[in-house]
């Protein structure tokens, strides 16, 4: 009797979840596999000693975003990164040459963070700390304060829009409250599905409102996250500007990133409608039907944003 390849999907990827045995030896698991696999960009000195737990593989910032956030702060500028983990971006905080007070309430991260910064070398810049940021925060006293909040590990994804009530271990408001007793420059990394509509009404927690400038952060192409630069002054961007409010800003993000999934929207539309119904519709004259849908979208998502605009102008 013949035999046939399973076709129970769960067991495909049990399979294909330990394919790499190197990974395996490490201690991989399934859940932080794929992450394993991009672990050079997370760490480029993974190699040389670089320590992780299963968590760390999901919420440690990208090495390449978090440069860019260091290139950000001047040299020998206090910077406290509230929440460091095994220490990506208080590295490099500390290479840009800031002196970095790194937190986190788990001593096992802490651990792995000093020994992450010894292999980078620069330890002696960071003051590593075990304790909870809003106990310490009273007593804190720095130039930049730096958010990287817990998102809740890779379920996050499966959440289209994502508001700010869902950082741990605070919502993002209190969080940016007790940043905002420290300093009025806070640097806040969170995701790519981020409701932006929120972000602007953290400008106004403060009085004035403080200036903020959005970024958007991509690896290799794949988008990553928003990373959010609130000051007090804040040096105009090439590639963002914004009013005291954030306003500009936020619908500039708002309108590229619904430009872009219309545009994949309308892509499927028109690959669906060519084949169940044909490329053309007789009634127009030959006009594609896709056509004819991208533009009724596209003035429906046009009307949307100036009624959006008109709402937020008498908000404010």
């Amino acid at each position: 009797m013949a035999t046939t390849k399973t076709s129970n999907p769960s067991k495909r990827r049990r399979v294909k979840a330990f394919r790499n045995s190197e990974a395996s030896k490490e201690g991989i698991t399934p859940l932080t596999e794929k992450y394993w696999y991009r672990r050079h960009n997370l760490f480029s000195k993974y190699d040389q000693g670089i320590q992780m737990d299963e968590e760390g593989w999901f919420s440690v910032t990208p090495e390449e975003i978090a440069i860019k956030h260091a290139e950000r702060c001047t040299e020998h500028q206090v910077v406290i990164d509230a929440f460091c983990g095994v220490g990506g971006n208080a590295i490099q905080f500390a290479r840009k040459g800031c002196h970095v007070i790194a937190i986190d309430i788990d001593p096992a991260k802490v651990a792995m963070a000093m020994n992450n910064a010894k292999v980078y070398g620069v330890e002696e810049y960071i003051d590593f700390r075990v304790g909870d940021f809003f106990k310490l925060a009273p007593s804190l006293k720095g130039d930049v304060v730096f958010l990287s909040p817990p998102w809740g590990g890779p379920s996050y994804k499966d959440i289209q829009i994502f508001p700010l009530e869902l950082l741990k271990p605070a919502d993002g408001y209190t969080l940016f409250k007790v940043a905002r007793g420290i300093t009025s420059n806070i640097i806040m990394f969170l995701p790519r599905n981020i409701n932006l509509e929120q972000v602007r009404e953290l400008c106004l927690l403060s009085s004035p409102p403080l200036k903020l400038e959005v970024e958007p952060n991509y690896v290799q192409n794949h988008h990553k996250g928003y990373t959010l630069y609130f000051r007090s002054q804040v040096a105009a961007s090439p590639r963002f500007s914004s009013d005291s409010s954030g306003r500009t800003m936020i619908e500039e993000a708002s309108r590229k990133e619904s430009s872009r999934r219309s545009d994949l929207s309308n892509e499927d539309r028109r690959s669906d409608l060519s084949d169940e119904e044909g490329t053309t519709d007789s009634s127009s004259g030959g006009m594609n039907v896709g056509t004819k849908a991208g533009v009724v979208l596209g003035v429906i998502a046009a009307a949307c944003v100036v009624v959006f605009k008109v709402f937020v102008f008498r908000k404010l």
